[in-house]
């Protein structure tokens, strides 16, 4: 009898132990990404207090033409001047699990950039960064955008060659139609072009 006490209490422990473990290994602690400029497909940034990091829809949705709807990152491609010359290129950083933020950059004259400080502004046709903060907020059902102005931060390319693309960027953001601001800090960037929109975001 006491055998099978004992036998029954360490199963019941081997359960919870292996139960603990699955629920740990589920849990995904969102941490600042170190500055590197290898292509490590990284990113992140703290809007106000709140530390954001892109994270992949669960599970991922496409298009018909088999374009990924939800992904953490995702190159958009480029945009052309009524000429026929490149005007910007956007990229658009989401969190699909955590929280209601997205973050997109208009980067004017993308493949001429190099590494060099930029000064944030409202137009990419002044040859400015331009990033627009959304935010839903569940308690209004509303949502708000947040644009940046002119000289109202920097982001800085630490390297661009090849299809390397890093950096660090900071500035104040403020609602389009508004008087509210929100301020990002500690931003970096480590994007390999090649692969930034197939890599996995969990």
């Amino acid at each position: 009898m006491k055998k099978l006490i004992l036998l029954l209490f360490s199963l019941f422990l081997t359960i919870n132990c292996s139960r603990d473990n699955d629920e740990s290994s589920d849990r995904f602690v969102a941490v600042l990404p170190q500055e590197t400029q290898k292509g490590a497909n990284t990113f992140g940034c703290f809007i106000d207090d709140f530390l954001f990091v892109p994270r992949d829809g669960n599970p991922l949705v496409y298009n018909q033409n088999g374009v990924c709807l939800n992904k953490g990152i995702s190159m958009e491609g480029d945009y052309y001047n009524s000429d026929n010359t490149l005007s910007h290129r956007d990229f658009e950083i989401n969190n699909y699990r955590d929280n209601n933020y997205s973050i997109g950059f208009q980067l004017p004259n993308f493949p001429d950039m190099q590494a060099s400080e930029f000064d944030f502004g409202n137009s990419v046709y002044e040859d400015k960064i331009v990033i627009i903060v959304t935010f839903f907020d569940n308690k209004t059902n509303k949502r708000y955008f947040f644009r940046s102005n002119n000289y109202s931060g920097k982001l800085i390319i630490t390297r661009k060659d090849n299809h390397i693309f890093s950096g660090t960027f900071s500035g104040i953001l403020k609602e389009i139609e508004g008087t509210k601001e929100i301020k990002l800090t500690n931003g970096v960037f480590d994007f390999d072009l090649t692969s930034v929109n197939t890599h996995i975001y969990p």
